[in-house]
């Protein structure tokens, strides 16, 4: 696999590990759980998928799915 050195991805990949850290998120955790639900969330609720509002809209996504 060849090494991605795209600096907007690379960018955008830092900001939401440092939105993850100043939300007190596990980024690990967050990007795992965003990955499994972005194939299946409609586009207007993208923005809950963000760190900012993922742990405030977890029981969200329990009674929508």
């Amino acid at each position: 696999m060849e090494i991605d050195n795209n600096l907007v991805e690379n960018a955008a990949m830092y900001f939401f590990m440092a939105s993850c850290k100043r939300k007190d998120v596990d980024e690990r955790e967050w990007l795992s759980d965003s990955f499994d639900r972005v194939r299946g969330i409609k586009h207007e609720d993208l923005f809950k998928l963000l760190p900012a509002n993922w742990p405030s809209t977890e029981a969200n996504f329990k009674s929508n799915t």
